[in-house]
């Protein structure tokens, strides 16, 4: 994840950087040069760290509902096995009892 949002990052600054180097002279005679890279690196250090955080959020959120659907599926899926053992034991029982009783008497 971190590394992705670096490359993010990278590719962003890159972006903005040629950007700003495409601005005609007159532009650069009304903003400081300085404090607009500072702040466009800022910002996309930013946007980098809010990117990779979110992003990994989601995938842990994401990774996380799949396995919680999962174990209720999974749930479902053993109790009818156990209620299918169940009944099998009981008519098993049933006729035993039922073979005692004919054999008492």
């Amino acid at each position: 994840m971190q590394t992705s949002g670096q490359r993010i990052v990278n590719r962003l600054r890159t972006s903005l950087f040629s950007s700003i180097l495409r601005q005609e002279v007159a532009f650069f005679d009304k903003t400081r040069t300085g404090e607009l890279i500072n702040r466009l690196s800022s910002d996309a250090a930013l946007l980098g760290r809010s990117v990779t955080e979110n992003l990994s959020d989601g995938l842990k959120a994401g990774a996380q509902a799949s396995l919680g659907a999962s174990s209720v599926i999974i749930a479902v899926i053993y109790g009818r096995y156990l209620r299918k053992l169940t009944k099998v034991t009981q008519d098993s029982l049933a006729q035993a009892t039922q073979l005692r009783n004919v054999l008492e008497m």
